[in-house]
């Protein structure tokens, strides 16, 4: 049994990762915007008690990072799994 190429399989049988993003540039603007996302945590350190509003304030902003993250993480590792030799998807999966 031969094991087939990625670029041997009908697309009828491969993840549509290009309805996630249409292209790696497009994932690196949404990867960049969820970086900026994370350098602010930073701020709510020591302030997490002050009220009940600030942990909400907090816990809203941890839920749209972990969105925000999901998407980059998710495309980058199944682009990675299409073919673990690509250096360049193996890295961004690393970064998210």
């Amino acid at each position: 049994m031969k094991i087939l190429e990625r670029n041997e399989i009908p697309v009828a049988y491969t993840w549509a990762l290009e309805d996630m993003f249409k292209t790696d540039e497009d994932w690196e603007r949404e990867y960049s915007v969820a970086q900026r996302q994370i350098e602010g945590v930073g701020s709510f350190k020591g302030s997490l008690g002050e009220s009940p509003t600030a942990l909400k304030t907090a816990l809203d902003v941890e839920s749209m990072i972990s969105h925000s993250v999901e998407r980059p993480f998710v495309y980058a590792s199944m682009r990675r799994d299409q073919d673990n030799s690509l250096p360049l998807y193996q890295a961004m999966t690393d970064r998210a």
